[in-house]
């Protein structure tokens, strides 16, 4: 549940709540922790993920796209439905240069396709 006032999560924390006769553990939830994992580059990899891309995104866009970074020696955008553009979601792009992948992946907050951030 989600509450507006902090006061509301205090009370109910506070009651002794039962439901069929066993008592309710209750407890307020955890801060989501930011994930860091898009930004991790292992020195000298030439091949980056690229998840979060909008459906009908094709492949040409795509590779236009990342190809602003360096050469590409190979892209995969897999489709989920090829006869109606729908593309899965996700993508490999395997970059010539390492040096084309680090300055992709340290520049992962600026990536956007279709006006929708990409990771």
């Amino acid at each position: 549940m989600t509450f507006q006032e902090d006061d509301s999560v205090e009370l109910l924390l506070a009651m002794n709540l039962k439901f069929k006769g066993q008592k309710l553990e209750m407890s307020r939830a955890r801060k989501p922790k930011l994930k860091t994992k898009a930004n991790n580059y292992v020195e000298g990899a030439t091949k980056i993920f690229v998840g979060a891309i909008p459906s009908k995104v094709t492949l040409d866009e795509f590779r236009e796209y990342f190809a602003t970074y360096g050469p590409i020696e190979d892209i995969c955008l897999p489709m989920k439905n090829k006869a109606k553009g729908i593309n899965r979601g996700h993508g490999f792009v395997n970059f010539v240069y390492p040096l084309s992948a680090k300055l992709t992946v340290e520049q992962y907050k600026n990536h956007f396709l279709r006006a929708k951030w990409v990771i």
